[in-house]
């Protein structure tokens, strides 16, 4: 008797984004790698089963997340050289809702986005960044902070996805705009 495949549907995959999307507060980008690579102007490939960041410097919540599609003609939002448009409520139907368009367009990507202020973590050098979700933070930490150091994380939760870089050696007058692309 021939089998065939089990396949998780689309809306299968929605439903994960919709729950990562909603757990916003606890998401939150983290910078690391302090220590230099064997070749600072090639480091390595990231690896799948990595836990936490290397050298944890510092944390920060997330500034922006929007449900993305890939579109290579009229996307507005470039991320390793793809091409993504943001999802919206349809105007032109009575009660749309945002869970509704994402839903319609199938959206299991979500665009995560932060800005490291001048101010936040000056002065240090980075060569990992990191997007951790499920963090959890040490009794008597205010949760209204933007930035956080990892004494003040109970539990970094899960490394959702990261990446290397050459190092990026942060200065009091420097913004840094970090950014990811999930697929659920």
């Amino acid at each position: 008797m021939a089998t065939t495949p089990t396949v998780s549907t689309y809306k299968s995959h929605v439903s994960r984004a919709w729950s990562f999307y909603n757990d916003t507060p606890r998401i939150m980008f983290a910078i690391g790698k302090t220590t230099p690579w064997t070749n600072e102007n090639q480091p390595p490939n990231p690896v799948i089963d990595k836990d936490t960041l290397d050298e944890l410097i510092g944390f920060k919540k997330v500034d922006r997340m929007l449900f993305v599609v890939p579109d290579p003609v009229n996307g507005t939002i470039v991320i390793d050289n793809v091409r993504w448009m943001p999802i919206e409520p349809d105007p032109a139907i009575p009660g749309d809702t945002l869970y509704n368009a994402i839903r319609r367009a199938n959206a299991r990507w979500v665009y995560v986005e932060t800005v490291l202020e001048s101010t936040e973590f000056p002065n240090t050098t980075y060569r990992e960044i990191g997007l951790y979700s499920r963090i959890l933070l040490n009794d008597g930490v205010s949760t209204s902070q933007l930035t956080y150091n990892p004494s003040e994380i109970l539990d970094s939760g899960i490394l959702e996805a990261w990446k290397t870089r050459p190092p990026v050696y942060k200065t009091s007058d420097q913004r840094e705009m970090l950014s990811f692309v999930l697929e659920f």
